[in-house]
């Protein structure tokens, strides 16, 4: 089933080598490429494009103050064609068969999510004795619905993690559920609130399939600062989504952000593909 891919982005440079990578395996499995530019450097996006020799992406440009990533996926859904819709990190490959697998997996009842995501080994796996380590949560509702959710996972052979930034819906059930919550700024808990409601509102279930490559930018490798920061962007959007949980409000933001942006030009980019800008309508 063709699907659309969609890739939230600004100013991360693995997204040249994403596109190189996963043009065979996973790109020409798809009916529609879009690329979701929220306050990042357009012409890398066009440069990179051009070098992959990817000629038929949409890229949305939109112009934020700072990156969204709610934001960004919403409105990019709401330009998305294919039945089903890929949601990627900038950062992640794909090989032939976990690409098959994840893309014929979700359907009416079920969203998938890759196995996990390998990372470059850090120390030598065979060493340890332990595989892995996982966190769970589960939320149970008053009237008996409830969700089981994977919050982390550290996996030592092979070295990875959980993958809930990368997942493939039908769009239609995206769309139910109200999408992503654009109110949730910052890093942490914006992808796992969409799994969470995917299970509590619209009564689906979670497959893991495949696994997948993380790409690694040693020169961005985060800090004690930037680990401190997304512990507190995970905290707050936590508590700013279990606030609408316990208050019923399980919809995402994709209505209020779909009718809130406007194109305001739409012409093919240097990179051959089509670029629409859009803007706030107020």
């Amino acid at each position: 089933m063709k699907s659309s891919i969609i890739i939230p982005w600004a100013d991360r440079e693995e997204l040249a080598t994403t596109l190189r990578a996963n043009r065979n395996t996973l790109f020409s499995k798809a009916k529609q490429l879009i690329i979701a530019n929220c306050s990042g450097d357009l012409s890398f996006i066009e440069q990179s494009i051009a070098r992959a020799k990817i000629d038929d992406a949409l890229i949305i440009d939109i112009a934020a103050p700072s990156f969204n990533k709610g934001l960004a996926i919403n409105l990019a859904v709401s330009r998305a064609v294919g039945k089903n819709i890929l949601l990627l990190d900038n950062d992640i490959v794909f090989g032939g068969p976990a690409a098959a697998s994840l893309l014929q997996s979700a359907n009416r009842s079920t969203f998938a999510t890759p196995e996990f995501v390998v990372e470059s080994p850090r120390r030598n796996a065979s060493l340890r004795k332990v595989a892995s380590i996982s966190h769970h949560v589960e939320i149970v509702l008053a009237d008996g619905r409830s969700a089981f959710v994977e919050t982390s996972r550290q996996g030592f052979s092979p070295y990875s993690r959980s993958a809930p930034g990368v997942l493939c819906v039908r769009r239609e059930r995206f769309v139910e559920a109200g999408g992503m919550n654009s109110d949730l700024a910052g890093w942490g808990w914006e992808d796992i609130d969409l799994i969470v409601r995917l299970q509590l509102l619209c009564g689906m279930r979670r497959t893991q399939r495949g696994r997948v490559k993380h790409v690694s930018n040693e020169s961005e490798a985060p800090n004690s600062s930037q680990i401190s920061t997304k512990a507190i962007t995970q905290s707050k959007n936590f508590s700013l989504a279990l606030v609408n949980y316990m208050a019923g409000d399980l919809h995402g933001t994709f209505d209020r952000d779909a009718s809130s942006w406007v194109a305001i030009e739409e012409r093919t980019s240097n990179s051959g593909s089509i670029l629409l800008r859009l803007v706030p309508s107020e």
